[in-house]
């Protein structure tokens, strides 16, 4: 027996999955709140992307739409473009650091 999709919460609101990007470490945390709010609302793969860059914050959702994957269908393929293009700016900030 399939249960009634719930509605999803609002972008900005106080329980809603947040990530701004100042810490990389809640990446993964959004990502798997996000899918299970998504899951239990019952929506599409595709339509799952558009929802993670909603609620993303506007700096990085405007980033992330820049990614191939935002245009895909694949919510696995969106997920690891988003972290992987997360670990290359990690990179970069470390090694400028270093002042390599």
């Amino acid at each position: 027996m399939a249960c009634d999709p719930i509605a999803m919460l609002l972008c900005g609101s106080r329980d809603a999955p947040k990530f701004d990007g100042r810490t990389p470490a809640h990446l993964p945390r959004f990502f798997k709140d996000l899918y299970i709010l998504e899951e239990a609302a019952h929506i599409s793969e595709e339509a799952q992307i558009k929802v993670a860059v909603r609620y993303a914050d506007l700096d990085e959702a405007e980033v992330w739409l820049t990614l191939m994957a935002t245009s895909g269908r694949n919510w696995d393929a969106f997920v690891a473009a988003v972290k992987d293009f997360r670990c290359a700016v990690k990179m970069i900030w470390e090694s400028t650091a270093d002042g390599s």
